[in-house]
């Protein structure tokens, strides 16, 4: 899924290097002792998962991922700031699918 929305904006120059720039924050935030700022890195709640869902912003680019117990962080797709709570609904019923086949 993640690499279905790089390849739509992989023509935007500015789009691109926002989303190289998300993914460079989810890296960070797993090897950070110290959370990074909510405008960064933020947990998103309300999903009612029994997993933690995030989401790593840059500009307009958002890339959403959640932890899996002994698994660790999986990135589950990317999206723009205008689509956040359609892409956020998207999101939580991937995570749901892969739980219950898991």
């Amino acid at each position: 899924m993640i690499a279905q929305f790089a390849r739509t904006i992989e023509t935007d120059k500015k789009l691109f290097n926002q989303f190289s720039g998300a993914i460079s924050i989810v890296e960070r935030s797993s090897s950070f002792s110290r959370p990074l700022p909510k405008t960064k890195f933020r947990q998103i709640e309300g999903h009612n998962l029994a997993c933690k869902v995030y989401e790593a912003k840059k500009g307009s680019i958002r890339i959403y991922l959640f932890h899996q117990e002994k698994t660790g962080r999986v990135i589950v797709t990317g999206g723009k700031k205008g689509n956040q709570k359609k892409d956020i609904k998207a999101v939580a019923k991937i995570i749901k699918e892969f739980q219950e086949n898991t």
